[in-house]
């Protein structure tokens, strides 16, 4: 269990441990971690001076090389940008391809959307085939999609591809196109995407994070990112051989070719490396680069010298190869005083500073505040495609007020048109709003007055029919008995205790059991109308975790600093239950009757299949870093998820083996991980970066709250659409997978009304 206070002290650990010095050989970056998970760079290659960038903040754009930026989110807020493109020969027109509004074209100043009726699509690739103007490809979570009169009529092209997740695309200058997906490796087709075949002879992994086909005069050179390397293709795909001899890292996310030396630029898991002989020999370029999840790279088309590169923390820039870095700021980042520059030529200047999430809305606003109305993006034929609206500032942990923001920390989203931009462009018919943007002067949703007596929320437990919930906190514990639209504190004995975890008995629903940091258990029989200590026999009160054991009623575990106790139905006594545990216990997880995982503190995971008799270690983690969080899905005790600092892993064999499940996550920061109860392949993670979900166990993972700053989410039973995330003085909810959510504040009193 992720302990109250514990993701602020997250932040800090990751800021310095990337920050420490490497090896003299790394060139030197000097940049900065703002503006969150980048997923495309774009530079125009008529106009270098313009560049775009889609982060998980917003769209932005710059027409003075990076060195400020303006947000460009009119006419597609709420939606999550996964790439960027520039039409050759239209340097006027930008491609996005998004989450819920499909593939996006800004042609003058408003944002146009091509693939009509196919926008549940998630657009994650875009190419132009350079010998037939006019032909377009898309890559979705659902194939490809073919368009040869410049989007004004798609087609699918599916035929023969083995797997629909596509996650970058490249076209040869003979035509043939070659698709990348997420599990399925590499596809080719020589017919327009009419049919494919497989192309993945000698490549080692089948999930593909990016294709570049680089083109000379005589011949044209494939290169491909994967989990387990960097490979090249001389043959049109026919067959692949590794360049990552000497790489220090094969999870490779990106690449970038210099087309005068032939240059390659990896970007990793790790950093950046750099080959000038063709993978014989590599070196680093990272040194200063505060975030080493390097998603995107980009070389400037004038000046060989210039690379951006984009990670899960920020946009950063070198002028000379990487042996200096400059930073680059967007928008909300710059400093005081500075006015952001003009927005690259034929796109606005969006109205809203920094970015335009969908409007969340308060749920009982103090008086003479007027509730914002939520804007409501296209839906998701299966689950609702994932929203990265952000939550306000206030409702953050991460983002708590300082005399200097936090680096990165987005900036209050203005609904008056600021001094000198330009006015706020009407919302397309494409964008399917529930409601209008808020007006210029109108008046803006007020967060409530912050309770004294509500924390930051830690956990949560529900009852089998999701109506009634228990919400621990830093200053007690909160119930709901009407699906979270209203709470109201426990008293007693659990009255101002810092509340690490919760647990409801599913064989008696008013049994609930709440753990405290250095108070030990405590117990209601009432469905947490009253509590009373429950500690004896439990030698250690520092309590991190609790399990019920799901095949045996009225068991209970706790894990502490000293091990596992256990408490078995109808006993008010606590046992040890540890042998074969070297020590402190951070986070357990039921699997069946007897069966549990428990993770220590040095980074291992334990199981039992005795009730905690004895433990015996499981197989290593294929990362070394603390864990986080463990979860089990209902009715498949053999697999397991674990959330680590770096990732999440998941075993199918009881914890035999492990695989990395990280597809699309940010590299750092992962808080938690929750499965659906009603899915089981279906899973939420909590990072630094937000909350992101997977529908395929862990696969690929799209966003769906950015910025959340929650390390505790509850589903409820009966279909998993609706949500509760904890933040600091209220809990949010959400009742569509996400797309939408309500704020609920913790109070002591009365609630406030409009």
């Amino acid at each position: 269990m992720f302990r109250p206070g514990a993701a602020l002290l997250l932040v800090a650990t990751l800021a310095v441990a990337l920050a420490e010095p490497l090896g003299a050989a790394d060139k030197k970056w000097v940049g900065i971690h703002e503006g969150g998970y980048v997923t495309a760079i774009a530079i125009d290659p008529s106009a270098p001076s313009h560049v775009y960038a889609a982060t998980a903040r917003g769209l932005f754009g710059s027409a003075d090389d990076g060195k400020t930026w303006t947000p460009l989110s009119h006419g597609i807020a709420g939606q999550f940008v996964g790439t960027l493109a520039i039409e050759p020969g239209s340097p006027s027109a930008l491609y996005a391809g998004t989450n819920a509004g499909g593939l996006l074209r800004a042609r003058g100043s408003t944002w146009t959307r091509l693939d009509g009726e196919r926008g549940t699509f998630f657009v994650s690739a875009i190419a132009f085939d350079p010998a037939a103007q006019g032909t377009i490809y898309a890559g979705t979570n659902g194939g490809v999609l073919r368009s040869v009169d410049g989007g004004g009529r798609w087609e699918e092209r599916n035929h023969g591809l083995g797997n629909l997740n596509v996650t970058c695309l490249a076209v040869e200058p003979g035509g043939s196109v070659f698709a990348g997906t997420n599990s399925g490796g590499i596809f080719r087709s020589t017919d327009g995407g009419a049919n494919w075949s497989e192309a993945n002879k000698g490549l080692l992994s089948n999930f593909i994070w990016a294709i570049v086909a680089f083109r000379t005069p005589s011949a044209s050179t494939l290169y491909a990112a994967t989990y387990e390397g960097l490979f090249q293709s001389v043959d049109h795909g026919a067959s692949w051989k590794s360049l990552s001899n000497g790489l220090p890292s094969t999870f490779v996310l990106s690449i970038a070719i210099e087309p005068r030396s032939g240059t390659i630029y990896a970007g990793t898991a790790a950093g950046i490396y750099r080959t000038e002989d063709g993978g014989a020999h590599w070196t680093g370029a990272r040194t200063g680069l505060v975030n080493q999840f390097v998603t995107v790279l980009a070389i400037h088309p004038d000046s060989p010298q210039t690379l951006y590169a984009g990670t899960n923390g920020g946009v950063f820039k070198t002028s000379d190869g990487g042996e200096h870095w400059a930073p680059v700021r967007l928008v909300g980042d710059q400093p005081p005083g500075k006015r952001p520059a003009p927005a690259p030529k034929g796109i606005e200047r969006a109205a809203v500073p920094e970015k335009e999430p969908v409007t969340i809305a308060k749920a009982n606003p103090p008086a003479g505040t007027v509730a914002a109305p939520a804007t409501v993006p296209a839906s998701s034929a299966a689950v609702p495609a994932a929203s990265t609206a952000g939550m306000p500032p206030a409702s953050n942990p991460f983002d708590a007020p300082s005399p200097a923001a936090a680096p990165g920390a987005p900036a209050q989203a203005a609904v008056s048109t600021p001094a000198g931009s330009a006015p706020a462009a009407p919302v397309p018919a494409w964008t399917m709003a529930a409601g209008a943007p808020a007006a210029a002067g109108a008046a803006a949703a007020e967060p409530p007055p912050e309770d004294p007596g509500a924390g930051v929320v830690s956990a949560f437990a529900l009852d089998r029919d999701g109506a009634i919930l228990h919400a621990a906190t830093s200053n007690g514990v909160y119930r709901s008995s009407n699906a979270g639209e209203t709470w109201v504190p426990g008293r007693g004995a659990v009255e101002a205790l810092s509340i690490s975890a919760i647990a409801t008995d599913p064989a008696h629903p008013s049994v609930v059991y709440a753990a405290s940091d250095g108070a030990g258990v405590f117990k209601s029989v009432d469905g947490g109308a009253s509590w009373a200590a429950f500690n004896s026999g439990l030698s250690n009160e520092d309590v991190s975790a609790l399990a019920v054991d799901p095949g045996t009623p009225g068991t209970l575990y706790a894990a502490t600093d000293e091990g596992v106790f256990r408490s078995a139905l109808n006993t008010e006594k606590w046992q040890t239950a540890s042998e074969g545990l070297p020590g402190s216990v951070v986070g357990l997880a039921t699997a069946s009757a007897g069966t549990l995982y428990a993770a220590v503190q040095d980074g291992h995971i334990y199981k039992t299949t005795d009730a905690g008799s004895h433990w015996a270690a499981a197989a290593a983690l294929p990362s070394k870093d603390t864990v986080r969080g463990i979860s089990v899905p209902a009715g498949f005790p053999s697999t397991v998820f674990a959330a680590t600092e770096t990732g999440i892993f998941r075993s199918t064999d009881g914890a035999v083996t492990w695989s990395p499940a990280n597809g699309g996550l940010p590299g750092v920061g992962v808080l938690g991980v929750w499965t659906d109860p009603s899915k089981s392949s279906r899973l939420y993670a909590a990072t630094v970066d937000g909350l992101f979900r997977t529908v395929d166990s862990g696969a690929s993972w799209t966003p769906v709250v950015s910025r959340a700053g929650a390390h505790a989410l509850a589903i409820a039973p009966g279909g998993g659409s609706t949500l509760f995330l904890g933040g600091a003085g209220e809990i949010w909810k959400s009742a569509d997978f996400g797309r939408n959510w309500v704020s609920v504040p913790l109070r002591s009193g009365p609630r406030a009304t409009r």
